[in-house]
């Protein structure tokens, strides 16, 4: 499934912040050409209104430790990757 995910066509955006001595990085990929992963996704056919696929990673440091944490999405909406880092940072 790694070469359909490679080859479709994505939307990025990174937003970097620090926040009382925390720093974090969140980025946003979206993949909106699904039919490029078709092959690659079991029961496609029970997902037959999808039309955005979306990866958020956020990066966490304070005090010398770091975590990091990745976040998978499926929508039936066309999704923006700067609205979905957006409304992550706020909590939705």
């Amino acid at each position: 499934m790694e070469q359909e995910f490679a080859s479709g066509t994505w939307d990025g955006f990174a937003q970097e912040k620090t926040t009382r001595g925390r720093e974090e990085l969140r980025q946003c990929w979206v993949l909106t050409d699904v039919d490029e992963i078709r092959k690659g996704v079991r029961d496609y056919a029970l997902w037959k209104d999808l039309t955005s696929v979306i990866v958020v990673v956020s990066e966490r440091g304070e005090k010398g430790k770091s975590q990091t944490e990745t976040r998978f999405y499926i929508s039936s909406r066309v999704a923006s990757a700067v609205r979905r880092v957006g409304a992550e940072s706020l909590g939705h």
